[in-house]
């Protein structure tokens, strides 16, 4: 999935690593245990910079290092410092009705499993096969539109889909175009894909043949409405482009226009964008560390004709620390309506894990509500749900506090007012 360069440095080693660990995080969906691992090789990245323009000093700073997947987008030595803290979020849960729900299995990781009764008991959709080597045939995420069609990301091996509700699957489908790196369906057949050559994709016959679609920069995140609306983040500059059914594209907010991170470089990642309508959501998130991270939450409700500012942490200007919708790290997030949004945040060094999620119906104001955690126990947020602006749901992965090698318990919790209250629907998962 990794660009070779002509040149053998030992940058380039260090680059594919980067980019193993990157997937191996979105694979288990728990990114923070990875994170003291990144940090180390990002220093191993600076030290190799520098001994190989010791070394080779005709290199030129902007020789390429790799393709759009590894350096998120950006061409030089120092970026990929800084590519392996951006981490866009992978849809491990989702649900289409209050009842038809489906799930990425955080206990084995290569299980998807499907609920029909809102969550209370569950049973297994797909199983992949999964290399001990490689990881390849994970399950990265899922996607579906309705209770019969959905589509799944498996590493190294492309996208499956269902007709069927999840009782049998397609084989792997890979464009000839590049890995597929993110992609959203609006449609039984209406799809689109990033892929690792920084390709946008269209397919209008569920994945049977794609069409190239030109755009203004290499995508790194993407979202589609099924009226045709498409958003497309372009990593470094952080800006967003427009398009009506990739058609005609616009600059809709230029990443200069986004607030500054205090302690981070001013480059900018590629936004995780929600949309809905003729509104947007765009998540900007520079990575953790030491148990912070720095972000800012842009919106826009009518169609990317202006943007605001509705959330921030640690850039300029930064809201007030106790202002709902602030957390030590966010996990991700989403938009339900046109006002209506979620984020998930944590604690990680509390020693009860603090989940929590904001909510927000007026497009400005996020109210927080704790998510259930029991006592001597540490929580885990693995990701969050909704089905409209009321109904949602959220999978903790819990384990006690004390113990030195914990077993770890999956537990389901629920919300049918908005995210005010939570309540425990499935206390053990275990299909």
């Amino acid at each position: 999935m990794t660009i070779t360069p002509a040149r053998h440095d030992v940058s380039f080693e260090i680059s594919d690593a980067a980019e193993l660990l990157i997937k191996e995080a979105r694979r288990k969906g728990r990114r923070r245990r990875l994170r003291v691992g990144l940090i180390v090789l990002a220093v191993l990245v600076i030290i190799a910079a520098a001994l190989v323009a010791i070394g080779r000093a005709t290199t030129p700073a902007s020789k390429a290092i790799g393709g759009p997947r590894a350096t998120v987008g950006a061409n030089t030595v120092s970026s990929a410092v800084f590519a392996p803290f951006y981490f866009p979020p992978s849809q491990n849960l989702q649900f289409v009705s209050t009842n038809d729900g489906w799930l990425i299995d955080p206990s084995v990781e290569n299980r998807i499993l499907g609920t029909t009764n809102g969550g209370r008991s569950w049973s297994t959709s797909y199983l992949s096969s999964v290399s001990a080597k490689t990881n390849k045939g994970g399950i990265l995420s899922i996607d579906f539109i309705n209770t019969s069609d959905g589509w799944a990301l498996l590493y190294g091996e492309g996208l499956i889909s269902t007709t069927d509700g999840g009782r049998s699957w397609s084989a792997a489908r890979e464009p000839v175009q590049g890995s597929v790196m993110a992609y959203t369906f609006t449609g039984p057949s209406n799809g689109w894909v990033l892929t690792s050559k920084g390709v946008l994709l269209h397919t209008l016959n569920n994945m049977k043949t794609w069409l190239k679609v030109t755009t203004p920069a290499a995508g790194t995140s993407l979202c589609a409405t099924p009226s045709g609306s498409l958003w497309l983040g372009e990593s470094d500059s952080g800006s967003v482009y427009s398009s009506s059914n990739g058609g005609s594209w616009k600059l809709s907010l230029s990443g200069s226009r986004v607030p500054a991170a205090g302690n981070v470089p001013p480059r900018k990642p590629a936004p995780w964008i929600s949309c809905s309508g003729t509104s947007a959501w765009l998540l900007y998130n520079w990575g953790e560390s030491a148990g912070s991270m720095a972000y800012v939450v842009e919106r826009t409700l009518n169609g990317g004709k202006s943007w605001k500012a509705v959330v921030s942490s640690e850039v300029k200007p930064a809201v007030p620390a106790d202002t709902a919708g602030v957390f030590g790290t966010i996990e991700s997030f989403g938009s339900t309506g046109k006002t209506s949004a979620w984020i998930l945040g944590y604690c990680g060094p509390c020693t009860t894990g603090s989940a929590t999620v904001a909510t927000t119906t007026n497009a400005t104001t996020f109210a927080d509500a704790t998510l259930p955690i029991a006592k001597s126990v540490h929580a885990t947020p693995v990701g969050v749900t909704f089905h409209g602006p009321k109904d949602g749901w959220a999978i903790l992965q819990e384990s006690p506090s004390s113990a030195i090698a914990p077993t770890l318990r999956i537990v389901v919790v629920d919300t049918t007012d908005g995210g005010t209250t939570w309540k425990v629907a499935n206390p053990n998962l275990n299909p």
